[in-house]
């Protein structure tokens, strides 16, 4: 039963991962959307696509999550587990911010992109990026500071308290 721990929490992790990116590109989609009057199903699938193309980076982040975060909260209090979970998610996400932006701007990055204007295009991928890690690091930490607050009650019921 104790090997099949990690294995769970290695799962739960990726899980995690694609769930918060699923939330975070619906959010962001929605937002667009109402702007631009297209509403509705597209955003859930679009959403869904976009998850899928940055699934490379994502399953990676959330499996290394869910092999770090059980060992980082558990034996710890709630208040100290939901803090630690909130600052790796928050590093989580911008770790995703600086690879979607990395996605995105790949024909810049290589070099294969024509810029009219470079100033005016590093500020428009600087300000992208900086919404981007606001909002992933804010939804990313709220994820996992939930869970890490799970797994640290799931860990005080298996271990009560002496005493």
């Amino acid at each position: 039963m104790k090997n099949k721990q990690p294995k769970r929490h290695w799962i739960s992790g990726i899980l995690l991962g694609l769930g918060a990116a699923y939330l975070w590109a619906v959010l962001m989609f929605s937002f667009y959307a109402v702007q631009e009057d297209w509403f509705g199903f597209g955003v859930l699938f679009a959403a869904g696509y976009a998850v899928t193309i940055t699934s490379w980076f994502v399953v990676p982040i959330g499996a290394t999550l869910g092999s770090v975060l059980p060992e980082m909260v558990t034996q710890k209090s709630r208040g100290e587990a939901l803090f630690r979970g909130a600052i790796a998610g928050i590093i989580c996400g911008l770790t995703a911010a600086i690879f979607t932006v990395g996605v995105e701007q790949w024909p810049y990055v290589s070099g294969t992109a024509q810029i009219v204007d470079a100033t005016a295009n590093m500020r428009s991928i600087l300000i992208r990026f900086a919404r981007n890690a606001v909002s992933m690091a804010l939804v990313s930490s709220l994820c996992v500071a939930g869970w890490a607050y799970t797994l640290n009650k799931k860990a005080e019921q298996c271990d009560p308290p002496n005493g």
